[in-house]
């Protein structure tokens, strides 16, 4: 009987892992997984849907999201590139554009989840936690995407001038417009997911 429970739960993890990868795949095929701005950088909705699947499910579904979105930022960066961050590294290696994707992405929910956490042993109104859990997990991708960029781009030894403008427009814009609709839709989808599972 017990072996039978751990299966029926072991399934319907998965079916929400796969629910939230189905959106990753269809924002990708749609074209508006990865946005062009005018300035020249990409806004991504994939970030949004890491954190709250970490934050509905749990950290190893986290991964596995960020893992996906660390796949098609690969696929994108290589395939249609933009022409400051990752366009100059695809020159040097695709590995570095992969190192680039990749890595970031995967300390999103690492980060996510020790906010949650850290935010369970307060008072805090859960919708409060939510917003603010989801702030840190959007500025973990953006903070940490640009630092590993310019890192690449330091070991290179090309003229940094361009792409600290880029990093700027891109933290600043990009960065804050993922942080706060992050903070807008994560708390009330987080907590709908949420009881909608204890009334199962």
């Amino acid at each position: 009987m017990q072996n039978k429970n751990n299966r029926t739960a072991h399934l319907i993890w998965m079916c929400k892992i796969a629910m939230f990868a189905a959106l990753m795949i269809a924002l990708q095929l749609s074209g508006i997984g990865f946005i062009m701005t005018p300035w020249g950088s990409k806004i991504t909705f994939n970030c949004m849907i890491v954190v709250v699947g970490t934050l509905a499910i749990d950290l190893k579904a986290g991964l596995m999201l960020a893992a996906i979105f660390g796949g098609f930022s690969t696929y994108t960066g290589i395939v249609n590139p933009d022409p400051y961050i990752a366009g100059p590294l695809l020159s040097w290696s695709p590995l570095a554009v992969a190192f680039l994707s990749i890595v970031p992405r995967l300390m999103i929910p690492v980060i996510t989840w020790l906010v949650k956490n850290a935010f369970a042993r307060t008072q805090l109104n859960p919708m409060i936690q939510t917003g603010i859990t989801a702030i840190a997990g959007s500025l973990t991708n953006t903070v940490l995407y640009l630092g590993t960029a310019f890192f690449l781009h330091l070991i290179r030894a090309e003229n940094l001038q361009v792409l600290l403008t880029a990093i700027g427009l891109t933290g600043l814009l990009n960065g804050g417009m993922e942080a706060v609709l992050t903070a807008l839709v994560a708390p009330p989808v987080v907590m709908a997911l949420n009881r909608r599972i204890k009334k199962k």
